[in-house]
């Protein structure tokens, strides 16, 4: 039956002029996939993600392009049938129809494998596979598994065989991973980085190399600091595996400890400075009550008592801020109170060279 009626169509359509023919095939499948494309969407609405409305929307837009182009497009394939054509021609269109769905869907496999490793992190408490540290290395995993798929569905597409070619260009191979030596240490860098997680994106870290700054971003060859300055430093990531990393915010939090060195003169009131120091370290906004600050005397020096005032903070780029406050405010504080800051003395003692030799004599 459906034979019979597909001669009837094919009959009729050959029997029109090409023009006209391919006008009308291309006005029935511009239809038919507006139909089959709000029918399936409608499909997917009522039964994906019922409680979750925001990851809905974003699923059905990710699937909306992908599917609406494969209904078209196998319906241009099908009007070859219909309408004789060079055979050249119809597989060289045919090939590209085919390479542009291998691209609308390699993007969107992409898309969707963030969507839901993103969902899946968000769900998951600590200890999960999928969190802050592992999120980067399976996102950068599905983007190789997608972009190795694309090529290699997009030699067949061509019909070229691609284990032919990847068997044919071994030795090609082993010439390119000697030139692009850097580039690949680089990546498998980037790859022990996202699989070891000595830092994860939004992590302020200094290295041996001297930057210092928050991860914008980690990626397979590179990593991005933003400096205190507002600079961003592109870091290849073979130089920072092979630099020691001060993690500064690892730790079961970000807040950080400081020290503020202070000397005073030998005539003062030990107590009252180690009570004139925690009170002003607790009157600063830029420093945490908890844990409390604290002072301590640490030596006698040569010139002065050296005190240090120990307190935390919250965020490691307030360090420098922080100090330079807590300074000010000490020497003014002393100053008022009559405190003695005292500078480095140097005591030199004179001999008279005669005197010792008619002593001597």
């Amino acid at each position: 039956m459906l034979a019979d009626y597909y001669d009837i169509i094919a009959q009729f359509i050959t029997s029109l002029h090409p023009a006209l023919a391919i006008t009308l095939l291309v006005c029935v499948i511009l239809l038919v996939a507006f139909i089959f494309d709000k029918a399936i969407m409608t499909i997917l609405k009522r039964n994906l993600f019922k409680s979750k409305t925001h990851t809905r929307t974003k699923l059905i837009t990710l699937l909306h392009k992908p599917i609406y182009y494969s209904i078209l497009f196998a319906g241009i394939i099908i009007i070859f049938h219909f309408i004789s054509f060079d055979p050249d021609i119809e597989w060289t269109i045919s090939s590209v129809l085919k390479t542009i769905l291998i691209l609308v869907w390699g993007k969107a496999s992409i898309d969707l494998s963030t969507l839901l490793i993103s969902l899946r992190y968000k769900n998951q408490k600590g200890g999960a596979i999928v969190n802050i540290h592992t999120k980067p290395l399976f996102e950068n995993a599905v983007k190789i598994l997608a972009y190795i798929s694309m090529v290699y569905f997009t030699f067949l597409a061509w019909g070229h065989e691609p284990t032919a070619l990847v068997a044919s260009a071994g030795i090609l191979s082993i010439a390119i991973g000697f030139a692009a030596k850097d580039t690949l240490g680089n990546i498998f860098s980037g790859i022990f980085i996202l699989a070891d997680t000595p830092y994860a994106k939004g992590d302020y870290i200094n290295l041996s190399s001297g930057e210092r700054g928050y991860v914008t971003h980690i990626g397979l060859r590179t990593t991005r600091i933003m400096t205190r300055d507002d600079i961003e430093i592109i870091i290849p990531n073979a130089t920072i595996a092979n630099s020691q990393i001060i993690n500064e915010s690892g730790g079961p939090q970000e807040r950080e400890r400081i020290r503020v060195n202070v000397g005073v003169g030998y005539d003062s009131d030990v107590d009252e400075v180690e009570a004139c120091l925690v009170n002003i370290a607790k009157e600063s906004e830029l420093v945490c009550n908890d844990p409390e600050p604290r002072a301590r005397f640490r030596t006698i020096g040569a010139s002065s008592l050296d005190f240090q005032l120990l307190c935390w903070i919250d965020k490691p780029e307030d360090r420098g801020r922080t100090i330079h406050e807590l300074n000010k405010t000490i020497f003014k504080t002393f100053t008022k109170k009559g405190i003695d800051l005292p500078y480095q003395q140097l005591t030199v003692h004179h001999i008279n060279q005669s005197q010792t030799q008619s002593a001597t004599l």
